[in-house]
């Protein structure tokens, strides 16, 4: 039940030419040292380093990852690592949770900021 094609071609029932594929997805050019600072933009930072580093030096102390700090809090665990680096601030709920998880006063954690 071959073509007409297919048997001329000398292929098999169960074998059938390999045409090329094209990739399942687009794929970025190679990035060259000129155009990969351009292409990372730069996270803007919004808090201070001191505020992160307080906040990973006690979440540390008290045996925490970032995970359970996040369940504890409320929060995620990728918006624990944003404290951290300075990406964002906490408002003043998570700012609350955070200083009775960590057992600093708030007052203290909020002149970090």
């Amino acid at each position: 039940m071959l073509s007409s094609k297919a048997e001329a071609a000398g292929v098999g029932p169960l074998e059938t030419k390999s045409r090329k594929r094209r990739p399942w997805r687009w794929q970025r050019p190679p990035l060259t040292p000129e155009t990969q600072t351009a292409a990372t933009p730069a996270r803007k930072m919004y808090g201070s380093v001191a505020f992160g580093e307080t906040i990973r030096a006690l979440r540390l102390n008290k045996k925490l990852s970032q995970t359970q700090l996040a369940i504890k809090i409320g929060r995620t665990g990728a918006t624990v690592s944003l404290y951290e680096t300075g990406a964002r601030r906490p408002d003043l709920d998570a700012l609350k949770r955070l200083s009775a998880t960590l057992g600093i006063s708030v007052s203290r954690l909020s002149s970090l900021l």
